[in-house]
């Protein structure tokens, strides 16, 4: 009785074998159709130049640059291919994988993409590559396929390369050759991928990351005559310039570049964000009026009194310049161009703050903040 017991388990052993071998047989196998082969495609990086800002904050999308097929003449990237027929219903799973890392994956775990985002050999910088907001490796679709139906199609390749700043940046360059090489992958169920292309990158992208020199300013506001010049609270003297000339600046390229280029037809098309700056005032001596930008100036034995000091956006020419609000602060854009310098125009008066006003010295000292973007 125990020999045929054996002989029994055996015998049930080489059955479910069989059923393994058998059902591994039946799955379905995808190829190129006729006249069709793997496609190796290179992108060139179309953004050449991209400067930012030290105080641009860390997960700040840097370059966004699309990659797709033309919706009239077709996707260039995506071959025709043929899968077997099954006796069972089965689908073809369309996947993007990554097939080259030339650089580790970053330690940035902020938003966006956390533990997704590779080095680019720049630092601060980062890279990925996704489709639809997801990192690649991701599902594209799930196509479904009929019992005893060969199936023969294309899968649309399109997908997003992206560069963030995920820490303090050097200058440097962003070369193609270092960011990650993907593919699209066909794969029946129970059968092997097919890879259907190999996309890389090309070019170089130069990063810029420098601030200007900004000296101190010294504004001669001159000796004012009171009968002459102030008639009541709120009377002032005239404007004197009172701006920041800022020297050996960066070229501002621009940031938040928005790329669209297309693998059959149609040129490449290209948008940017001026790079800024912000300027913040703060006064060294009490603030009169935050919104009308009046402050007080130094106490002591030989200062006037009933006297402030406003400040203002713009030039001596200008009627109404705008009034600082030493609460807020004001950006502004910079032009690409090659200048080395770069003026942020203020003005600054007395203004009468008291009933009446006594002789004396009148200073004051304001600590300007640059914020670059």
């Amino acid at each position: 009785m125990s020999i045929l017991i054996n002989k029994m388990s055996l015998i049930a052993l080489l059955l479910g074998m069989a059923a393994i071998y058998t059902h591994s047989a039946s799955a379905a196998t995808c190829s190129f159709a006729a006249g069709n082969n793997r496609l190796v495609a290179t992108v060139p990086l179309q953004a050449q130049n991209i400067t930012v800002g030290p105080d641009t904050p860390n997960g700040t999308v840097l370059l966004s640059h699309y990659v797709g097929g033309n919706a009239t003449a077709g996707n260039a990237l995506s071959p025709t291919f043929t899968c077997t027929s099954s006796p069972t219903s089965y689908s073809v799973l369309a996947r993007y994988v990554t097939t080259s890392t030339p650089k580790p994956l970053s330690a940035w775990n902020g938003s966006p993409y956390p533990g997704q985002v590779y080095e680019t050999g720049v630092p601060g910088i980062g890279a990925v590559v996704s489709y639809w907001g997801r990192a690649f490796p991701t599902d594209r679709q799930t196509i479904p396929v009929g019992s005893n139906v060969p199936f023969t199609g294309t899968v649309g390749t399109e997908f997003d390369l992206t560069l963030i700043k995920i820490g303090p940046v050097s200058p440097g360059t962003i070369r193609g050759s270092d960011l990650p090489s993907i593919s699209v992958q066909a794969t029946p169920t129970g059968g092997s991928p097919l890879s259907l292309n190999a996309i890389n990158f090309s070019g170089s992208i130069n990063i810029v990351s420098q601030t200007c020199q900004t000296p101190d300013v010294n504004v001669a506001m001159g000796t004012v005559n009171i009968a002459q010049n102030f008639k009541g609270p709120a009377s002032a003297s005239t404007w004197k310039d009172a701006s920041i000339r800022l020297t050996n600046c960066p070229r501002f390229h621009g940031t938040k570049f928005q790329v669209r280029s297309y693998t059959s037809v149609g040129n490449p098309t290209s948008s940017s964000t001026s790079n800024s700056l912000e300027l913040k005032l703060a006064p060294n001596t009490a603030i009169i009026d935050n919104a009308k930008g009046i402050l007080g100036i130094k106490t002591g034995a030989e200062s006037a009194t009933g006297v402030g000091i406003q400040m203002a956006y713009g030039s001596v020419n200008d009627a109404s310049p705008a009034l600082v609000n030493f609460a807020g602060s004001r950006s502004f854009n910079m032009v690409n161009n090659d200048a080395t310098t770069q003026t942020l125009p203020l003005v600054a008066r007395y203004i009468q703050t008291g009933d009446q006003i006594t002789p004396g010295k009148a200073d004051a000292a304001v600590t300007f903040m640059i914020n670059y973007y």
